[in-house]
């Protein structure tokens, strides 16, 4: 896109985010990766729309008629396809499988979808696109600044005075994130988050994530909040001890919120899975 080549990185770095290639896989290699977005969302009858920010542009998809309700449940995308294989930076972090969205339809109703920094927006975006916002400052204040004022304009379409966040895979970070400095989160949800990224890039054996802010790092204003944390136990890219670490170092009250699902890994079966689970999570 743009002319834009993909980026060689020592593989000490790359490594940290290769193992989230094995969400990338494409489902119809036909299909444009905003081609497969959009044909997710239009199966619940929902459109795309850009929301400007003042860092970036940020892809949301919102029921095409939105309810005015006073609680809207918000999805957010994980990392996307951060790399291409284990030395080189993808040009265009855009999933090629939206992980988030595909949950967020599982209950349509009161609910909505916001991408992440540059992915679906990266050529209308370019001129402030750069790599380091989908590698090592993934979770940086801009990056959420900008996720909080689509946050802002998507609870405004839906005349809501609260809202629940639901985060998937690094898209959880964001939540978590957001939540510490939003006042009116409701309910915190993650799915197979890598919610200490200390603790997750230690255990990855590779540097740690410079540039990005850490959830676990913020019990004074996390640990009051209501929250769930859903992890399969057969996660080897996140393993359960990720979000075990997370909550014992913001209350160790908050290791009940964890909620283990057996024969679930990475990105497997979470589509399949997510409707029964959001019945008993989000009420």
């Amino acid at each position: 896109m743009g002319g834009r080549s993909n980026i060689d990185l020592p593989l000490s770095f790359a490594l940290l985010s290769f193992a989230f290639l094995l969400t990338g896989c494409v489902s119809n290699p036909f299909l444009s990766r905003s081609d497969i977005a959009n044909n997710i969302a239009r199966s619940v009858d929902w459109q795309a729309s850009e929301v400007p920010t003042d860092t970036f542009r940020l892809r949301v998809y919102m029921p095409r008629n939105i309810p005015r309700i006073r609680h809207v449940t918000i999805y957010l995308e994980g990392d996307g396809l951060a790399f291409i294989d284990r030395t080189r930076v993808s040009a265009d972090p855009t999933p090629s499988d939206p992980q988030a969205l595909r949950l967020a339809i599982a209950k349509p109703t009161g609910t909505a979808y916001v991408a992440r920094p540059c992915q679906y927006t990266l050529t209308r975006d370019e001129e402030r696109c750069n790599f380091r916002y989908w590698t090592y400052e993934r979770y940086s204040d801009a990056v959420v600044t900008s996720m909080s004022q689509a946050v802002d304009h998507v609870k405004s379409q839906f005349g809501a005075t609260e809202i629940t966040l639901v985060g998937y895979s690094g898209g959880g970070v964001i939540a978590a994130l957001l939540a510490a400095r939003r006042s009116d989160v409701a309910l915190l949800v993650t799915v197979a988050a890598n919610l200490d990224t200390d603790y997750w890039a230690d255990y990855l054996e590779v540097p740690r994530l410079s540039g990005s802010l850490n959830p676990a790092r913020l019990g004074h204003l996390l640990s009051r909040q209501p929250q769930v944390h859903v992890v399969g136990t057969d996660d080897e890219i996140v393993p359960p001890s990720v979000a075990q670490s997370y909550a014992a170092k913001i209350d160790r009250s908050l290791l009940r919120t964890i909620k283990y699902v057996n024969n679930a890994n990475h990105d497997c079966c979470w589509t399949e899975l997510w409707p029964d689970i959001v019945r008993d999570v989000i009420r």
